[in-house]
């Protein structure tokens, strides 16, 4: 059973925000980058995917950075 006035370690009410960066490829597909994250770059059959699709990977990242710097 879990202390009640204890903060959850699961989801956090706040939303991270991040810079994304998009432009249309010349084949019609979106591409989407963070640039503050080196790497973190998707692509999507539509902007709102592309951004979706980055934004995931960037929260990613930084959970799998978290995991390993408390090892």
């Amino acid at each position: 059973m879990t202390d009640p006035k204890k903060p959850s370690r699961g989801v956090r009410s706040q939303d991270l925000r991040f810079n994304i960066e998009t432009e249309r490829e010349t084949d019609g597909r979106w591409i989407a980058e963070i640039s503050d994250m080196p790497g973190v770059l998707a692509y999507g059959k539509t902007e709102a995917e592309a951004r979706a699709k980055a934004y995931a990977l960037a929260l990613r990242v930084i959970a799998d950075f978290h995991r390993i710097s408390a090892i």
